[in-house]
């Protein structure tokens, strides 16, 4: 990845700290023990977790959308 796409992937997750629901529930990970969230920027889903206990957002994945979708289930 560019500079740039790595920088605006970062900056859109400026604000989950704030609010870490803000992203919508990743519907294709919704069978395992964590719930998944993802929020979008460009061509890749920002895939990522609350974790509660330490107060801690997870970024799980940088999936690219251009890549089959079953594909986001094998990283799990």
């Amino acid at each position: 990845m560019g500079k740039k796409i790595v920088n605006n992937i970062v900056d859109q997750t400026i604000d989950l700290d704030k609010n870490p629901e803000i992203g919508q529930v990743e519907t294709a990970l919704k069978d395992k023990v964590r719930e998944f969230r993802y929020l979008v920027y460009s061509n890749y889903k920002i895939v990522y977790y609350i974790n509660r206990k330490p107060k801690l957002i997870v970024i799980a994945n940088v999936f690219d959308t251009r890549q089959n979708p079953r594909k986001i289930k094998e990283a799990y």
